[in-house]
């Protein structure tokens, strides 16, 4: 490519706890990552979102020793809202954007770049898509605290607060919970944790944080955290099973793609999940992402600038 042309893409992906900006060159090496906070405007100001945005592009323009200039093209994936072509422009682009959807960023995560098969987000809240290979696709859940998330960081972290609390009153069992989420949190008591996360709103994002202290505790062996992690991993089965049959049959091959940062905690809740999706869908294959999002969100940036890209969308 002439030196007087763009050489880079960025990837962009924003939702409820952060936002990731990597830079590759055109041949697809990852130069940069650069991180800020949450852009998901159903939790934060679009003047935190923008800021959000912001640092993590100019930390990843930094790290890659790259100017606004080099960027050949923007990709963006931003969940709960848009932050637009604006924020950028601020730093001087002047070119385009392109939008990807949650689904498929989750696909490209795992190295599927074909529109076929199931796509799962479960982080702060959960989401599942589904694509037929063709130009038919769904998606279900994702509706916020109040609607849903079931089986999402924040469901897992509201029943941890909840059975520390009845824990703390008698009304529940003895829970290794109640002492690990006021260590979490660093307050002194139940009340404390409610009054900052759970009045007058809920803090979805605070409260999903504490999902891996449930997680953890599950792990050791704590039988009121197994129950709630157990309760999450049958809820994301049956709804990865509900959105599947939208498209799918029992004889069916396709993928099936567990993003989001619950199933980081492993194979206590991958386990149990992929059980219960091959029990249904015995020729599925279920696979973990293996890049960040902002990557594949510059993969995909990529590929469309090489004209292999005939999905997304301006």
């Amino acid at each position: 490519m002439p030196k007087d042309k763009p050489t880079v893409v960025l990837g962009i992906d924003g939702g409820g706890t952060k936002t990731e900006a990597v830079v590759l060159d055109v041949h697809g090496r990852v130069l940069s990552v650069g991180t800020g906070g949450p852009t998901n405007l159903a939790y934060v100001s679009q003047e935190i979102a923008n800021k959000s945005v912001e640092d993590a592009v100019r930390q990843a323009l930094e790290e890659s020793s790259s100017g606004i200039a080099d960027v050949a093209l923007i990709g963006r994936c931003f969940v709960g809202g848009k932050p637009t072509k604006c924020i950028v422009s601020r730093l001087g682009y002047r070119g385009d954007t392109i939008a990807y959807e949650e689904g498929r960023v989750v696909f490209a995560r795992a190295g599927i770049f074909g529109l076929r098969g199931v796509a799962v987000v479960a982080g702060t809240g959960s989401a599942f898509f589904a694509f037929d290979g063709a130009e038919r696709s769904v998606r279900v859940g994702g509706w916020g605290p109040i609607a849903g998330e079931e089986g999402s960081g924040f469901d897992i972290g509201l029943r941890g607060i909840r059975a520390a609390a009845r824990a703390l009153d008698g009304r529940g069992p003895e829970t290794l919970l109640l002492p690990r989420i006021l260590e979490y949190y660093q307050v002194a008591t139940i009340w404390d944790v409610l009054g900052r996360y759970c009045r007058p709103t809920i803090d979805q994002r605070g409260v999903a944080s504490s999902a891996k202290v449930v997680t953890a505790a599950a792990i050791e062996g704590d039988e009121v955290a197994k129950e709630i992690v157990a309760a999450a991993a049958e809820s994301l089965t049956s709804d990865i099973i509900f959105v599947a049959g939208r498209f799918f049959q029992p004889s069916d091959k396709f993928p099936v793609v567990l993003g989001g940062g619950v199933f980081a905690a492993g194979e206590i809740i991958t386990g149990p999940v992929t059980t219960g999706v091959l029990a249904k869908f015995p020729k599925a294959t279920v696979r973990l992402p293996q890049i960040g999002p902002g990557e594949a969100v510059a993969r995909l940036a990529l590929r469309h600038l090489q004209g292999g890209d005939a999905n997304a969308s301006d």
